[in-house]
């Protein structure tokens, strides 16, 4: 019996003593130098992927272990790593945009990073900037999309090309099929991109109450400019904005969801009303 208790004080004994000697995640502010902003590649603006940006200033390499990003205005964001980042030096961890809700006004965001310096494992609670607005950008459209979806259907129909050559058009239609859950909603116009001048159907106005019986808007597509390197390098060329307001939203845009097979079509149009060569 001595002998049994003995080995389970040893035992509680060595648990102790690794459990005293595991490392602790001290929680304290950023080293001088680091930086944490928001923004995303215009490689990828066609898509909700962001990335958050971790500058080391400081003079400690630093290895990013994991991220939480939290906001009012969308659901937590995790990331896992690592990462190692050298005095210096940059790191962009990617992540995606979750859809965004209505509220206050940017990102309102937190995030809790973290990290180990000189082999101290650290917790971090920052503000992180948008500097260039990306994040709230998303957010803002995001608000709109679900303001619209409260008051109407947005749907696109099948895009076509009317004519040929130089004085070939492209027709989208969009049916807008008001829900009459709400009655304070007005599209404000469509505007244009840098591949496209977009002509807006004349029943947009100066404003199309989103009410009563169904409209279908016939919005004319035709080249901004023919340049061939502006067509092969585009990344936003497709993305067209819907302006819109409502009561408790001042006025604001989302893009039209073209999606992959509408965006073939349009860039091809594109190449063939411009007379570029095809393979």
């Amino acid at each position: 019996m001595r002998r049994a208790a003995l080995i389970v004080l040893v035992a509680v004994g060595l648990l102790a003593g690794a459990v005293s000697c595991s490392p602790v995640r001290k929680d304290r502010s950023l080293p001088d130098g680091v930086t944490v902003d928001i923004d995303q590649s215009r490689m990828l603006r066609k898509t909700r992927t962001l990335f958050l940006r971790i500058h080391n200033g400081s003079a400690e390499p630093m290895r990013v272990t994991e991220f939480t990003l939290t906001s009012s205005r969308f659901d937590d964001v995790t990331w896992s790593g690592p990462e190692e980042i050298g005095p210096g030096y940059d790191a962009d961890l990617e992540f995606e945009m979750p859809p965004g809700r209505c509220g206050a006004e940017g990102v309102d965001a937190t995030v809790v990073l973290q990290y180990d310096v000189a082999d101290q494992p650290v917790r971090s609670v920052v503000r992180p900037d948008d500097p260039y607005g990306a994040a709230g950008a998303f957010l803002d459209r995001d608000c709109a999309q679900e303001t619209l979806r409260e008051a109407a259907a947005f749907e696109l129909g099948e895009i076509r090309v009317e004519g040929s050559g130089r004085s070939a058009v492209l027709d989208l239609p969009i049916i807008v099929t008001p829900t009459g859950r709400r009655d304070d909603v007005v599209l404000t116009g469509f505007g244009s991109t840098v591949l496209f001048v977009v002509r807006s159907d004349p029943a947009i106005g100066s404003g199309l109450p989103v009410r009563g019986r169904p409209v279908t808007i016939d919005l004319r597509l035709v080249p901004q400019r023919c340049d061939s390197h502006a067509l092969a390098e585009d990344k936003v060329g497709t993305l067209i904005p819907v302006g819109l307001r409502a009561d408790d939203l001042d006025e604001t845009s989302f893009y039209v969801p073209i999606g992959p097979r509408r965006r073939s079509v349009m860039l091809a149009y594109v190449a063939e009303a411009c007379g570029f060569p095809t393979r």
